[in-house]
């Protein structure tokens, strides 16, 4: 049996401080596959988690959602929680909110931002209104620094995917 490299050393200790979370990677290593699928044979103390990122992988949408099934399979037999996201800001998102997903009142990136939605919609006029001022405001002061030809505009996610191009400085 081959000598167990310094990369594999640093895995186990990091995995003995909390949970590991593998971000950054295309995964097509197998030494990476198999240190971990041995941590975790051996009945790891903490959860190891793989940010599995769509862009990472140059799929489209539709045939990420195709292989979503395989991918988890892929990863659970290897004794890892998969995390299944769009592009690597969502990765930052999520080791940004890893300390918080255990509290009782948290909700996903993707709740919130169909909560928020469902309240713009409530008094879209209103909400639309109050925020062009606002952005007029941001305008103002933008363009003091960075030039007239500044401009802003504020989009919102509708949780489903979809961004919505919501209010403006010069009009609603």
């Amino acid at each position: 049996m081959p000598a167990r490299t310094w990369q594999f050393g640093e895995l186990q200790q990091a995995l003995q401080r909390g949970p590991l979370v593998l971000a950054g990677t295309s995964y097509r290593d197998p030494d990476v596959r198999d240190w971990v699928y041995e941590l975790t044979r051996a009945g790891a103390p903490f959860p190891v988690v793989a940010l599995l990122a769509r862009a990472g992988m140059g799929l489209s949408r539709g045939q990420f959602t195709a292989v979503n099934d395989a991918l988890e399979k892929q990863w659970a037999a290897v004794g890892v929680a998969p995390i299944l996201l769009h592009d690597h800001a969502d990765a930052a998102q999520v080791i940004r909110e890893l300390p918080r997903v255990s509290d009782a009142d948290y909700r996903p990136p993707r709740d919130r931002a169909a909560g928020l939605w469902t309240a713009l919609c409530r008094d879209f006029e209103g909400a639309q209104s109050q925020h062009s001022h606002a952005l007029m405001d941001d305008l103002r002061e933008l363009q003091t620094t960075l030039g007239a030809d500044t401009n802003v505009t504020l989009w919102v996610a509708d949780g489903a995917g979809s961004l919505v191009r919501y209010s403006a400085p010069d009009r609603t």
